[in-house]
């Protein structure tokens, strides 16, 4: 298969990675032996002979097979097959006889911060206490949209600082919540110069990419056909077809590794309150809420959408916004306001983040679901 179509993924891919892991296995006495040079070497020869192979460059180092295996991190296919071979000698080793000894200090155990629920006064300065105090009317925009970009640095701070709850930014700079998502666009900016327009223009070839593989698929992704909307149904797909997201922080630990729609868009039948819907899903939720879209109406038709930012503020959108559009400002609220991706959506998110936005991850240990990124741009061609 490899040597006919010059690409292969998922099961097929392992296989035969762990194969070609298995002869380099054989050519030395002990696998700990199979040195740095040898997986890199694998890694660039297998992309050499077939180029289709070579991933992205995500980051500044990368190089075309780093996805496969990237010596500066000791990441990468390669890399886990290797771990996983370790960890399999070590515990036939504690099987065999006696009690497997932990090496080393105890893992710490992660703790949720306690964050703070105000900014203070003191902590703001002149243009940032007006914009606390200033109405958002259209009269006074020119003047709040100078003065936000004026205290950018300020607020990015407060919000990197990671010292106070998301409602407590929001208080201090109501306007984020103001005309209609334009701020959280021009917030996103900010952070991401260049980069505000890449969801709306790149997203689309990959979603048609998506509907084509649950066409191909039915039985496993027609239960994704939720909306009359193409977007939303695309990434219920991705969702899907991304490996399911493992827990890696304490804020994870009461959430569901299943991406549920209401996560993504909670929708409402016509006549709803949005501050009560959006009152009643933090009563019910066993932990922090991150940013959602909200719909008033049906899923084939939305008579109003609203970007929901926390546990209780809420961006009412444009009457007539497409809802890729307001799938954009979703992402963009979490760069943002610095706000983690909950955990059902965290693979979809990601692969947004740095694929569409290219956005670089701020670790080399965070995957960049490489292989799936290909195997998507790989579908229209099959």
């Amino acid at each position: 298969m490899l040597c006919r179509d010059g690409i292969v993924f998922g099961k097929d891919l392992q296989v035969i990675l762990r194969c070609l892991m298995d002869h380099l296995f054989s050519l030395v006495s002990n696998h700990k032996l199979v040195s740095a040079d040898m997986r890199e070497g694998m890694a660039v020869s297998l992309v050499a002979t077939f180029p289709k192979l070579a991933g992205d460059t995500v980051r500044e180092n990368d190089k075309p097979w780093s996805w496969i295996y990237n010596r500066n991190s000791n990441t990468g296919k390669l890399a886990n097959i290797m771990q996983q071979r370790q960890r399999k000698e070590k515990s036939g080793r504690a099987r065999g006889g006696g009690t497997q000894k932990r090496k080393g200090k105890p893992k710490k155990t992660q703790s949720v911060v306690a964050l703070f629920s105000r900014v203070p006064d003191s902590a703001l300065s002149k243009d940032a206490k007006y914009l606390k105090l200033a109405l958002a009317t259209e009269s006074s925009k020119d003047s709040i949209v100078e003065k936000m970009k004026g205290t950018f640095d300020e607020r990015k701070a407060l919000v990197l600082g990671g010292k106070y709850q998301l409602n407590a930014i929001l208080e201090a700079f109501p306007q984020l919540k103001s005309y209609q998502g334009e701020m959280i666009d021009l917030e996103f900016q900010y952070h991401h110069p260049g980069k505000e327009d890449l969801f709306l223009l790149n997203y689309s070839d990959i979603a048609s990419n998506l509907l084509l593989l649950a066409e191909r698929n039915p039985g496993k992704y027609q239960h994704c056909m939720k909306f009359q909307d193409d977007t939303l149904n695309s990434l219920l797909i991705l969702a899907e077809f991304l490996p399911k997201p493992k827990r890696s922080y304490a804020w994870e630990a009461k959430m569901t590794p299943d991406p549920r729609v209401s996560d993504l868009i909670d929708v409402k039948p016509l006549g709803s309150n949005v501050q009560h819907e959006i009152e009643k899903k933090r009563e019910k939720a066993r932990h922090p809420v991150q940013p959602y879209l909200m719909a008033i109406g049906s899923r084939n038709n939305f008579e109003a959408l609203c970007l929901v930012l926390g546990d209780s503020a809420s961006v009412q959108l444009p009457k007539n916004i497409q809802p890729a559009r307001a799938v954009d400002l979703w992402v963009k609220a979490h760069y943002a306001l610095d706000v983690p991706f909950i955990l059902g959506w965290k693979n979809v998110l990601r692969l947004l983040t740095v694929h569409i936005y290219k956005i670089v991850p701020p670790s080399e240990k965070v995957s960049t679901l490489m292989q799936e990124w290909k195997e998507l741009n790989n579908l229209s061609t099959n």
